[in-house]
């Protein structure tokens, strides 16, 4: 029988195995909120299958294929009946704040849609900037089966021969998406900066504040910990006033965004045997210093839910 929560990701050959974007949202979820786990490695391949043993329905994609992904968490029940089974990673922040009160929130109160918008944002600007120039690393990232289809669905949706041809290095064309990517960059800065000067007593002066409406007093005294807001909500406080949302974090988006970082990490990994140490590709020695250095200033920040097996 089932005991802990499963989290279904993507195998690779690296050193820890995590690199996906998108499991990262919901493995820094459950770093976070501090459930154990375990992971099941799933190849590229594997995926449709997994699926349908799991019983999931998936929507169609526009070429009228099965729209199959991950990450999937599979969580027991406490009465002995089957697991609840859970896609997408906002989806699994949603139940995990729900089912586990106790835990601190990723989505504060009534920010369900301002969190998706902002993801939404980071997919129409980073992830399409990103896209070109790292999709031709990540074979060599994969094991076998996951490199072998990987390479052939890029192929098809990209319409190419080969998939260094869609940002050879040194091209003009490289160097085009890299200048599309740093201003992608400054937009995503330039609206995280609107957060500037911002008090904690602006955001939680009761009863007028926009997040939480109940309680008499918000003792944020102690970095690193969950705050009783009232109302039998939790949210995170650190200490850090960079986060997305300011001084409250780190929260969904955070995750999000730091996962996109982290995939920047591990896909530029130089050795073709995962035991090169991550963050020394070219493209994030300069991220990194972007912006005043804030993006390698959030890894550091989200470094103690930044593990994996």
């Amino acid at each position: 029988m089932q005991d802990k929560i499963i989290l279904y990701d993507i195998s690779s050959n690296l050193m820890p195995k995590a690199w996906s974007p998108n499991t990262w949202k919901a493995r820094f979820v459950l770093n976070y909120k501090g459930l154990p786990y375990e992971t099941v490695w799933v190849s590229y391949p594997d995926i449709a299958a997994l699926w349908e043993r799991l019983g999931l329905s998936p929507d169609i994609d526009k070429s009228g294929k099965p729209n199959t992904f991950l990450p999937i968490i599979s969580v027991p029940s406490n009465e002995g009946g089957p697991p609840t089974v859970i896609a997408e990673s906002f989806n699994i922040a949603l139940f995990l704040d729900h089912e586990y009160p106790d835990t601190p929130r990723v989505i504060p109160p009534n920010t369900a849609a301002l969190q998706a918008s902002f993801v939404q944002t980071l997919r129409s600007t980073l992830i399409s900037s990103l896209g070109p120039l790292l999709v031709s690393q990540i074979p060599s990232k994969l094991d076998p089966g996951g490199a072998s289809y990987f390479v052939r669905t890029r192929k098809e949706s990209w319409a190419v021969q080969n998939l260094e041809d869609i940002a050879p290095y040194g091209s003009e064309k490289r160097r085009e998406f890299e200048k599309k990517l740093h201003a992608s960059f400054r937009t995503l800065y330039a609206l995280l900066s609107s957060n500037g000067g911002m008090r904690e007593q602006d955001i939680f002066s009761p009863p007028t504040s926009p997040i939480i409406s109940s309680g008499s007093g918000f003792p944020f005294n102690s970095p690193g910990v969950s705050v009783d807001v009232g109302g039998g909500v939790k949210l995170g406080r650190t200490g850090e006033t960079h986060w997305v949302m300011g001084p409250i974090g780190p929260t969904f988006a955070d995750f999000a965004l730091g996962g996109i970082l982290y995939w920047i990490q591990s896909v530029e990994n130089p050795a073709e045997d995962g035991e090169g140490k991550r963050g020394t590709g070219e493209l994030w020695s300069k991220i990194k210093t972007w912006n005043g250095g804030r993006w390698a200033k959030l890894m550091d920040s989200l470094a103690p839910w930044q593990f994996s097996e």
